[in-house]
């Protein structure tokens, strides 16, 4: 029987062949982590894709729906400060974060100061690691480019405001 491989096995092995200069900053990672019983003892292993975020690492989801995703690239043109670009980021962000993870990970954001640029990080290497392949960086896609991929929306779909 031949090897079959998840998505994110495959995302993984062509993210680990990658060119450096198409890597996102922060890729998601598959790890072996324990599981445990109703009473707290470790009762078997199972494997789980994360990404790592200001010195913490948080399970992926194993999809994210195409709603969040089109909320998301509908507010491309606004910039971060707009509630409605925020709001379309933060249900991107939920779709992005395992359920099990997502308040921790919601309270880090909030205790580290996290801004736009590290959240959209984040959504960048997970629609990446679910797409299955890095995208282009920032400013090498034509500027009359007439398609974007859904993992390439990521970073360029809000722009950022410093502040």
């Amino acid at each position: 029987m031949p090897d079959v491989k998840t998505d994110l096995e495959m995302a993984q092995e062509q993210l680990d062949t990658a060119d450096e200069a198409v890597r996102v900053k922060n890729p998601v990672v598959k790890k072996v982590v324990p599981t445990f019983d109703e009473d707290g003892k470790v009762n078997g292993k199972e494997t789980v894709y994360v990404v790592p975020f200001k010195g913490k690492e948080y399970r992926i989801a194993e999809s994210v729906g195409l709603m969040p995703i089109m909320k998301f690239s509908r507010f491309q043109n606004m910039s971060t400060d707009d509630p409605r670009a925020m709001m379309a980021m933060y249900d991107l962000l939920k779709n992005c974060i395992s359920d099990v993870d997502f308040d921790e990970f919601e309270l880090h954001a909030t205790e580290t100061r996290a801004g736009a640029e590290d959240l959209l990080d984040v959504i960048q290497s997970v629609l990446e690691a679910l797409a299955g392949r890095p995208t282009e960086p920032r400013g090498t896609s034509s500027a009359t480019s007439g398609s974007t991929s859904r993992a390439s929306t990521a970073k360029s779909s809000v722009k950022r405001v410093k502040g």
